[in-house]
């Protein structure tokens, strides 16, 4: 037996469950090693890589999460992210972009509520400035 082979270790690919020897599965491409996920890795990494470089995953994850959004989600928890675009890095980018572009629409929806709609909401403002406390508990 050789002994190079003897020191490496075996494992499982958690996206399709094929066998790692290296760093990378040989049949999806999927790093070996996954990282549990912080802010300090989200802002030094994710953020930066998701701007920066965007992958072709994020097509995919778009339909993926109109499409499955459970199992989507769970796959990616469970560690099956080679096909998917990180959702935190996702939800970011789409907000960056939804407020560049929010000066330059058109339409608000503000104008197009009927009144007691806009007499409900004035009304949820009111209470959420006079008891901004109540407000938070309740979305705890």
């Amino acid at each position: 037996m050789d002994s190079n082979a003897s020191t490496l270790h075996q494992h499982n690919c958690l996206n399709c469950n094929s066998e790692v020897i290296k760093n990378y599965c040989a049949n999806c491409g999927q790093k070996l090693s996954t990282h549990r996920y912080s802010l300090k890795h989200f802002v030094e990494h994710d953020f930066v890589h998701g701007v920066w470089h965007v992958d072709k995953g994020v097509l995919y994850t778009i339909k993926e999460l109109f499409t499955r959004p459970g199992n989507s989600v769970r796959e990616f928890i469970q560690g099956k992210r080679a096909r998917l675009f990180n959702f935190v890095t996702l939800i970011v980018l789409i907000l960056a972009i939804s407020g560049l572009l929010a000066p330059y629409q058109q339409l608000r929806l503000v104008d197009i509520m009927p009144q007691s709609i806009k007499d409900t909401m004035n009304t949820i403002d009111k209470f959420s400035t006079k008891y901004p406390k109540v407000v938070i508990l309740i979305l705890i």
